[in-house]
């Protein structure tokens, strides 16, 4: 298909030049990753970057959201992006671990307590050559997600589930 709205166009071409690309092995030292809250009026460009930077399907979970564009402090590139939903609420490794039954996450109110990093997506090369998945999923618990799911769920975010896409 060919992309003919023009403003799409445009946000396509922008997000593009700029995301972060390194000029030497050791830049990424540089970095001052930088949490972007992307929903409402960020969303399109949130979309834009997750839409090409990978190869999963792009689906909101119901529930909590809080979609995240991170980006260099000093040069504002693209890192990559992210977004913090409502937990999953059956995870066996998770719950054994924990060691919670069912009706303490629900009734008790816990499963509110912990979030899951339903989208972690780097930007390449950072992902790939610099494992810049790791940083992003550091990020998930991060003290301005913290402090923002206070404040829109009054809830304390003590945890943040990850999972993998093409692996273990």
């Amino acid at each position: 298909k060919q992309l003919i709205d023009i403003t799409q166009k445009n946000l396509v071409e922008k997000v593009k030049k700029n995301f972060w690309m390194p000029e030497g092995p050791d830049d990424y030292e540089k970095l001052r990753p930088i949490l972007q809250l992307s929903n409402g009026a960020g969303a399109e460009t949130w979309n834009t970057v997750r839409t090409f930077s990978s190869t999963m399907k792009n689906n909101s979970n119901i529930g909590r959201n809080l979609n995240f564009v991170i980006r260099d402090k000093v040069t504002k590139k693209y890192l990559g992006v992210s977004c913090i939903s409502s937990d999953f609420l059956d995870l066996t490794p998770r719950d054994k671990h924990i060691g919670w039954p069912r009706e303490l996450k629900t009734e008790g109110g816990m499963i509110n307590h912990t979030a899951i990093g339903s989208t972690i997506v780097p930007l390449q090369p950072l992902g790939f050559n610099y494992v810049g998945g790791k940083l992003l999923a550091l990020l998930c618990l991060a003290d301005p997600v913290q402090e923002l799911w206070k404040k829109l769920y009054g809830d304390t975010l003590v945890s943040v589930t990850t999972t993998s896409l093409y692996g273990r």
